[in-house]
This record gives C-alpha cells, structure tokens and sequence, in this order.
C-alpha cells in the first residue's frame, strides 16, 4: 500500500514495515509549518501502525534537503531508535558507519560506472546547493550553500572605520510563541564599499518586546536609521515607532523576491569581499552557521535581518 504525509490512505491499516522514500517534498521543505506536520504524521501517526512493536520496522530513506527535515528530526529525537546509514557519492567523513568505506573505489566514488568524478564535477554546477543534500548527504555545503566562508573579512574593535551610515534592521516574527520564529535585529555600519556587522540580537520575543529592544538598541547609535521588515508583526512595529524614533523606513520584502531572490541579490558584496563581521567567538558559533546553511538551515531569520540591511544600503537608499 502506498500513502503520503497526511493522506487518510492506509491509515486504517497496520503494517510489519513502513518505509518512508523521500517523504518531503524538496520545494516545501522550507516551510516551517510543514516540515512540522511531516514530523508528527511520521512519528504520531505512522509509527502507531506498526503490527508488532517489537519486531515490525520504521524505514526512512531520504536525500538530505533541509537541517530540521526529516532525518535531522530523527536524529534529533529518536537517534536510539534508528540505524543511521549515510552514504554520500564521494567518500568523507559522513560515510556512516564507517566500515562502509570499503564499498568505495580507490578514487573514493561510492558508484563511479555513474557517477565518475567528471559527472559529479558536472552535478556541482546543475545542482548548485542541491548537489551537497543529493550528493554529499548534508543540507549544508562545504564552506557554505549561498554564503561561503571563504568571503568573510574578520575585524576587531580597533580596526573599526568611520561610517557614513548606520543602519538597524529588524526581521520581526509572526507571534511570540516558542514554536515561532525568532526576531533578529541587526546593526550594520556602511564605510563604502564595505558594509560592518556591529550588533546581533536574535530571540523568540513578543512585538511589545521587539518594539522595546528596537528603542534600546537606536539609542547606542546616535543618528542610526531604522529599517522594520513590513511583514507579520512588522505591520504593528512600524506603525507603533514611526512617530516615536526617526528616521524610520518600512521595507517591503516582496518588492525584491522571495528570501532566496533576495539572498541571491545580496550575495556578490560578499563574494567580493566586502562584508565583514567582528572576530567573536559568538558570531563564529552562533551568527556565522545560520548564514552559511541558508536557505536548507532551521532558521533564515538573521539572513532576512542580514538581506534587508544591505538592500536598504545598496538599493532602497543608495546615495
């Protein structure tokens, strides 16, 4: 019997396997609301139609699409449950369990009759962020998907030029509860060409809250511009402020694509070398890794925040 995620197909019947191939579809993915209802129908409905809960066997095959899909929630929550097997197209240090490496050629191809080192060199460029969920069997590319590490400039304190321009940017959320997604208020600082991460604040918080953390943050910058995403909670936000603190801009996200369109717009000034972020252990732990597995991270928020700021500088405002 063959069912899908939320289907009343055969979920009257029970069975001794259940196999699960690919059972997210890879342009949903990025759906919070349905990566969740994947979850549940994998884990509370599938799992109770299991014959024998002893014996009978929950299968889960899958391309890696996403760092909170299906094999991320897997290992997340039920890792004593399940027998991993990872086997990317070329061997590394994913290959899982690691005995498994001897089914590799000596190039270190796990199928080179179909995939040669050229074809895969080929499927890099076809596939772009595709390839290293398809091929390597992680949601997150070598170096970064849309952003690389290699672009970064680092900076300390001292090295801090001065700025023509000081900008916070603020992607707010749909509510304040713990199953939403958090507010991330960036303060960026422009020195032409380059563009300078000079703060970092991103939580789950109320639009009260929000509002407040908005004020607080403006008032250690003196003459910042404040830029709120018009979106969600945004709508409120800004027409709470927009009599309070000046200047103050709404940003409308649609003007410039979906979150990838605007990503992808922002994304030379990285590749060119002109984004640089303080050398601080919490943006290397905390701000960096959500940059780099957009858009196949759990969260996208500080890249909206990020997005937003530069397209402010460079498009809406540029002078």
């Amino acid at each position: 019997m063959t069912t899908s995620p939320g289907s009343l197909i055969g979920t009257g019947y029970h069975a001794d396997f259940i196999i699960g191939d690919d059972d997210q579809n890879a342009e949903q993915v990025y759906s919070k609301v349905y990566r969740k209802t994947v979850q549940r129908w994998k884990t509370e409905t599938m799992s109770s139609r299991l014959v024998d809960k002893m014996k009978s066997v929950m299968i889960n095959i899958q391309q890696r699409l996403h760092c909170d899909d299906t094999t991320a929630f897997l290992r997340k929550t039920q890792e004593s449950l399940y027998k991993f097997i990872v086997l990317p197209g070329q061997d590394s240090t994913t290959v899982e369990p690691a005995d498994l490496k001897r089914f590799y050629s000596p190039e270190g191809l796990l199928c080179p009759k179909r995939f040669p080192l050229e074809v895969l060199e080929v499927m890099k460029v076809q596939f772009r962020n595709g390839y290293s969920g398809q091929v390597r069997q992680d949601p997150v590319a070598e170096g970064g998907n849309f952003f690389k590490e290699e672009w970064v400039n680092w900076f300390t304190p001292d090295q801090l030029p001065e700025f023509g321009r000081v900008l916070l940017s603020a992607d707010t959320a749909n509510t304040d509860l713990a199953t939403s997604c958090p507010v991330s208020m960036q303060v960026w600082g422009e020195a032409k060409p380059n563009y300078y991460l000079l703060y970092d604040e991103t939580m789950i918080m109320s639009q009260l809250d929000t509002e407040t953390r908005i004020q607080a943050i403006g008032k250690l910058y003196p003459g910042i511009i404040t830029v709120i995403e018009l979106a969600a909670s945004g709508f409120g936000i800004y027409a709470s402020l927009k009599n309070k603190i000046a200047p103050i801009f709404g940003f409308p996200p649609a003007r410039f694509g979906g979150k990838e369109a605007r990503a992808d717009s922002i994304s030379p000034l990285w590749q060119a070398g002109n984004i640089f972020l303080p050398a601080t252990q919490y943006i290397k732990v905390h701000y960096l890794p959500e940059i780099l597995a957009f858009p196949n991270g759990e969260y996208v928020d500080r890249v909206d925040a990020m997005s937003q700021a530069l397209l402010f500088f460079t498009q809406v405002a540029a002078s």
